[in-house]
């Protein structure tokens, strides 16, 4: 399984530092660093881009394309149990969640839907399992498209423990598992053919178990501890590597740093920022502003060391060794992973249904990590650009997925708009202009637009009337397929809907894309979100490649190729 040229695999626990660029303030360019000036070198050439038109680029082209710009990608096992008792076991990279709910895109087989699919729909729930770095191989052989009767469970050398709440049991290895009930699915066909090709499944989240020694003294998972496996392009995979901390702003608090000219809507119009700020100061007191937000992204303590820019590199597999059914503990990393885990109170037990909602969401927001971000950006029905940042996404070939909170007032600007047809651009956000993407995230008042003072610079789409962002090496052009509204289960109030859109155009450097017309991870620079006000960058990078059965059944013990129920 490894590259023996490679590097051997690095055991080593993330670190945080400065952010990026401390000494950014509203509307500074990203050409205002040396890193951003290497960034936007070309950008501005004719065939700096190259443009595909997703509707005629071939499905496994277009996939490839997709997962290896939309990085880096949460992993986790669902675990289910099929109408006769069957326990089924398969990691998913096409993971999301809101407070309470799961989000993850199900494939069709060429014999029809998946053993996973055909367990949800049973009505007796399923087990999300986060995965953790010390039994990432396992991740990589449950994935083994093994024949009817053959148990993944086996194979892998993971252990079931009994669920709470629903009949699959969860994943003993895992430190932060999730039993949910299905709420929702969605099918989505071949625009030509009208093939299902993938059904979106929305989980209401029952019952969460975490283990205790990786939790902080605020009830929230430590990534220093949960050791996260993201899923990037082709068959990689990656740890986390640089983490740094960016808090949130009020409009309340940062306004009056922001250059008045900066803060004109698409039309120019003054009259309503005027009065919108005289409220602000009213509401805030101007001292408590500029002690806080004075330098706005300089939130760390300057005894952290300076941000380094580096490239991610690749090694080999964490267990070059491993073979069918060993263990998690038969390596020195796997038995301290397992330490502890047999004891009584390994476990703290969560229910999500009387556990506080801002609780829920920092507790779930810790675990399933790393998430990657992009900016949506979208145009009202009278013309004002949008642009905001979300972590909340992930794809399939052709389709991109994310949730929008409902806010205080009803739907956001952004759901708004996408419900105009106007359309909507993903644009993947890249480290060398994290600051920028961040200022984004500021909840401005209506009539202002967050283009001005970020400092990043509009492009005009191809097929869609909402602009891309210039400075995104990777950018999709969407048009609206499907909503889902979820509601509190007590009040019945909107909470979030989830969008699906159909990719109509793609536009990526041609300076990031391999020969293999994929993009290469190491010149992309993807940033992503971890737990509270965290981002982080990616650490070491390694491949595995799932084997075919054909492959796979010589190396395998007789006595692991059992079905659930030992009826061989």
């Amino acid at each position: 399984m490894a590259a023996p040229a490679l590097p051997a695999y690095p055991w080593r626990t993330p670190k945080f530092f400065q952010v990026p660029d401390p000494e950014w303030h509203f509307g500074r360019p990203v050409t205002a660093t040396e890193e951003g000036k290497k960034w936007m070198q070309g950008a501005d050439g004719e065939d700096a881009f190259k443009g595909m038109d997703a509707t005629t680029v071939p499905r496994r082209d277009l996939y490839q394309l997709m997962k290896s710009g939309i990085v880096p990608r949460p992993i986790a096992f669902v675990s289910t149990t099929s109408a006769d008792g069957i326990d089924n076991i398969a990691p998913f990279s096409s993971l999301n969640f809101v407070t309470g709910v799961v989000s993850f895109f199900v494939q069709s087989g060429d014999n029809g839907p998946s053993d996973t699919l055909n367990n949800l729909r049973t009505g007796h729930g399923f087990v999300v399992s986060v995965i953790s770095e010390p039994w990432v191989t396992q991740a990589c052989v449950t994935g083994l498209n093994a024949p009817p009767g053959i148990s993944e469970w086996a194979l892998s050398g993971l252990t079931k423990i009994a669920s709470r709440t629903v009949t699959p049991p969860r994943v003993k290895e895992s430190a932060f598992s999730m039993e949910c009930e299905l709420m929702h699915t969605h099918e989505i066909r071949d625009a030509q053919s009208g093939d299902l090709e993938y059904t979106h499944v929305l989980g209401r989240v029952k019952y969460i178990h975490v283990r205790r020694d990786v939790l902080t003294e605020r009830g929230v998972v430590d990534i220093q501890k949960l050791k996260p496996v993201a899923h990037i392009g082709d068959i990689s995979y990656c740890t986390i590597g640089d983490v740094f901390r960016m808090r949130p702003s009020t409009w309340a608090e940062v306004e009056p740093f922001i250059p008045d000219e900066m803060k004109r809507d698409a039309r120019g119009g003054e009259t309503l920022l005027q009065m919108h700020r005289m409220g602000c100061l009213n509401i805030v007191c101007r001292d408590s502003i500029v002690s806080s937000t004075q330098a706005f992204p300089r939130i760390m303590s300057n005894q952290l060391p300076a941000y380094p820019w580096h490239t991610p590199q690749f090694v080999q597999v964490p267990d070059p060794e491993w073979k069918y059914g060993k263990p998690i503990t038969a390596t020195e990393e796997g038995k301290k992973w397992m330490e502890g885990v047999d004891e009584e109170d390994a476990f703290n037990s969560v229910d999500p249904a009387t556990y506080p909602h801002r609780d829920l969401y920092q507790l779930m927001k810790s675990a399933i990590v790393p998430r990657p971000i992009a900016f949506v950006s979208t145009t009202s029905a009278d013309g004002i650009d949008n642009i905001a940042p979300f972590s909340s996404l992930n794809f399939v070939t052709g389709v991109v997925s994310f949730f929008i909170q409902q806010g205080d007032h009803g739907p956001s600007d952004t759901l708004t708009n996408i419900r105009t047809g106007n359309g909507f651009v993903v644009s993947i956000i890249s480290e060398p202009w994290i600051a920028n993407a961040h200022a984004a995230g500021l909840t401005a008042p209506p009539g202002v637009s967050e283009w001005g003072f970020t400092g990043l610079t509009k492009v005009a789409s191809k097929n869609v009337k909402p602009p891309r962002v210039k400075e995104s090496a990777f950018s999709m052009e969407c048009e609206l397929m499907h909503t889902h509204e979820i509601c509190d289960l007590h009040t019945g109030a909107v909470q979030y809907t989830h969008v699906l859109g159909r990719v109509s155009c793609i536009h990526v450097r041609r300076n990031v894309l391999t020969e293999r017309g994929v993009v290469d991870i190491q010149k992309l620079k993807p940033v992503a979100r971890i737990g509270d006000i965290s981002y982080c960058t990616i650490g070491d990078i390694f491949r595995m490649r799932a084997p075919s059965w054909e492959e796979a059944e010589p190396l395998i013990p007789e006595e692991l190729k059992r079905d659930a129920k030992g009826a061989q």
